[in-house]
């Protein structure tokens, strides 16, 4: 007896159901799945229907497609929401990889039975299995000669050369001038670790990097798996109106800081920042998800907060594994999409003991393939947490460069730590990149 296919075929409708209900997750899902990946010819209709048209609900799906109304108003039986939609797109993809595999191991066999030369088989077989299980794994490219690369190296120089002579900087540009300076910014493809121990400001620094790189019209995707946007948001407003924290927190705003906090809402509506506070993501789900806004909107730089709170499909019941793991995925992904992604980390407990309680790249929590995979490890430290020293003053470590300097950068930062200064700026007034309060002002926005 032939053993049916792998299928979902309730999947298939659920995830069909949910598109109907909220046809903006198609954006979500169209990316993922081709329209032969449902088993159910009928869903395969929808679908294809779906990805041809603007606007999705029962009607204009109806409309456009060859199925009684009926057949496509039964898809949002029982179907609540879209909430499970990504899920439920993962297993429909995954069963039709799996009938996939399933020919190519019958062609195979079939191939085997009529073969003249056994040998030569083999070679156009494993080619073409290569091939097809590659796409299937998302991985297209088969690499570039020697001399491709040598010419992607020139260009690339010669991009940085009129860049420099136009005093425009190369790579996304952080809040701190000292580390613009060793760094030309945050560039392509790079892994940037910024790890601390909880309380140093972690968040607040990521947020103020991504004030900056916004500021300078980067486009930017914010991952938070610890705060909502709407915390988040919160320290934004704060930080671009200077305004007391826990004031804000409070509801105690002065008239006039009350009028700066509104005010940010002028220069945010012209910034391209994506915020996503799914505390489950994964980080394949966040490879995906940059992917979509990539293609939907453009990207330049992603900031994950952070490594410890992220979860990978690939269980080992090995903690360290699976943070390993999740490390090298950090650095595929910044590879992959051609981005810097800036990726929060915690350090371990080991530090506190010493009496020099700066970090040092062995302190890095889970730590050997962090440290081999970030190209920038940036460690976050205030002496005042530990000694009777001046609370607002704080060094940012450049503890490894892949391709540059190390050594530290101080900043400078307001008692709510929402607000981060350069410190050379601060102490010599010279001019800084930080958006300042007098941008709330007409002459003094940058748009």
């Amino acid at each position: 007896m032939d053993k049916i296919p792998p299928q979902a075929i309730d999947i298939e409708k659920a995830l069909l159901g949910a598109l109907l209900l909220e046809g903006d997750k198609i954006e979500d899902v169209k990316g993922l799945i081709p329209v032969e990946a449902f088993y159910n010819t009928n869903h395969q209709v929808v679908y294809k229907t779906m990805l041809s048209i603007d606007k999705i609900d029962i009607l204009t799906v109806t409309e456009n497609c060859n199925l009684l109304p009926s057949e496509v108003a039964n898809l949002t039986a029982n179907i609540g929401s879209a909430s499970h939609i990504k899920y439920h797109a993962t297993i429909v993809y995954e069963k039709w990889v799996a009938r996939e595999l399933i020919k190519i191991g019958s062609e195979l066999v079939n191939q085997c039975y009529d073969a003249d030369d056994i040998l030569d088989t083999l070679q156009n077989v494993r080619n073409a299995m290569d091939k097809r299980i590659l796409h299937f794994l998302g991985i297209n490219s088969t690499g570039i000669s020697i001399i491709e690369a040598a010419n992607k190296s020139l260009d690339d120089y010669y991009i940085r050369e009129k860049n420099r002579e136009e005093g425009i900087v190369m790579g996304v540009p952080s809040t701190f001038i000292e580390l613009n300076r060793k760094t030309g910014g945050f560039q392509r493809e790079q892994l940037i670790v910024m790890a601390a121990r909880p309380g140093m400001g972690k968040t607040s620094l990521a947020v103020s990097f991504m004030i900056t790189a916004a500021t300078f019209k980067k486009k930017c995707a914010f991952f938070s798996l610890e705060m909502t946007s709407e915390r988040l948001m919160d320290k934004v407003i704060c930080s671009l109106a200077n305004v007391d924290h826990s004031y804000y927190k409070a509801g105690k705003l002065s008239t006039d800081d009350r009028f700066k906090a509104e005010e940010c809402l002028s220069i945010i509506n012209h910034w391209n920042v994506t915020f996503n506070d799914e505390m489950m993501v994964d980080i394949e789900q966040i490879h995906a998800s940059c992917k979509m806004i990539k293609e939907r909107r453009g990207l330049d730089i992603i900031f994950i907060d952070y490594l410890q709170l992220m979860r990978t499909r690939e269980q080992t019941g090995n903690r360290e594994q699976e943070i390993s793991t999740m490390s090298r995925k950090a650095k595929m992904m910044a590879v992959d999409l051609g981005v810097p992604v800036v990726l929060l980390s915690q350090l371990n407990r080991s530090l506190e003991q010493r009496s020099d309680k700066r970090p040092m790249l062995s302190d890095l929590r889970e730590s050997g393939a962090i440290e081999q995979d970030a190209d920038i490890v940036l460690f976050i430290y205030r002496d005042s947490e530990y000694n009777e020293t001046d609370a607002t003053l704080g060094e940012l470590i450049v503890a490894k460069h892949r391709e540059g300097e190390r050594g530290k950068c101080e900043f400078k930062y307001n008692n709510s730590m929402t607000r981060f200064a350069d410190y050379y700026v601060e102490t010599n007034k010279t001019e800084s990149i930080i958006p300042d309060i007098d941008m709330f002002s007409k002459e003094g926005r940058p748009f």
